[in-house]
C-alpha cells in the first residue's frame, strides 16, 4: 500500500486522517501526521512517502514552502494540498510549483474525500508506471551530462533519491562523441535538442 502522511496544524484534522478516513479501503496507508512544515520536511526525507497532504496555511513554514522543499529534496514524493477555502491565487501557485491536486477541507463530505483520495491514487499510479523519465529525472540527467559528478558515493546516493532502478547492481556506461564537442556545455546546451533525447533515451533502456 501507498504511505500517506499528512500535515496540519489543525489537530481535529489530523485527528480525523487518523482515527476516521478509510485509508485502506483505498489502498494507502497513513504513516504519520505531523503539525508544523519542517517536521514535515524531516519526516519526509526520512520515510519518503508516496504521497502527502499539506496544508497551505500554517505557521512557520507554510504550506507553498514545505511543497516547494519536498519536490526538490524528496521528488518521488506527491504533495495534494489541503486548503479551507477555495483561494485559487494559492491553488495557482501550489499546482506551478508541483502539487499533484487540492482538497477543499470545508466543502467536502468523508466520501467526497474517500473518492477523490481514490481519483489521486489512480493518477499517482500513472505517473509510477508510465514509461520514460520524470521531470526531475530528465534535470538531472541533463546536469549530469554537462557537469559530471563528484564520485562514485554520490552517484550511488543521487540513483537512489531518484528511484532509478538498478537491478543487476552494477553501473554500465555509455560514452558518446558527438560532432561537436562542445555544444552541449556552452550556453546553448538548453538548444541542443537534437542529442538530448537520444542519450536520454539509452541510459533509460541501460537502466531498466
Amino acid at each position: 500500500m501507498k504511505s500517506v502522511i499528512v500535515v496540519d496544524d489543525e489537530k481535529i484534522i489530523r485527528d480525523f486522517y487518523t482515527k476516521v478516513f478509510p485509508w485502506e479501503t483505498i489502498g494507502m496507508q497513513l504513516v504519520d501526521t505531523v503539525a508544523d512544515g519542517q517536521s514535515a520536511l524531516e519526516k519526509c526525507k526520512e520515510l519518503e512517502p508516496v504521497l502527502v497532504l499539506i496544508d497551505i496555511v500554517m505557521p512557520g513554514m507554510g504550506g507553498l514552502e514545505l511543497l516547494e522543499q519536498i519536490r526538490k529534496q524528496v521528488p518521488y514524493t506527491q504533495c495534494v494540498m489541503l486548503t479551507s477555502h477555495v483561494d485559487f491565487k494559492y491553488i495557482q501557485t501550489a499546482l506551478q510549483l508541483g502539487a499533484l491536486d487540492y482538497i477543499v477541507k470545508t466543502d467536502s463530505t468523508p466520501d467526497e474525500m474517500v473518492l477523490k483520495l481514490q481519483e489521486i491514487n489512480k493518477r499517482i499510479d500513472m505517473i509510477h508506471t508510465k514509461p520514460g523519465l520524470s521531470t526531475v529525472q530528465n534535470e538531472w540527467l541533463a546536469r549530469l551530462l554537462s557537469t559530471g559528478i563528484a564520485n562514485k558515493a554520490e552517484l550511488e546516493r543521487e540513483l537512489k533519491r531518484l528511484h532509478f532502478s538498478i537491478s543487476n547492481g552494477r553501473i554500465q556506461v555509455l560514452l558518446l562523441e558527438p560532432d561537436e564537442p562542445y555544444t552541449l556545455y556552452d550556453d546553448t546546451f538548453q538548444e541542443s535538442v537534437d542529442l538530448l533525447p537520444f542519450i536520454k533515451e539509452k541510459i533509460q533502456e541501460i537502466i531498466d
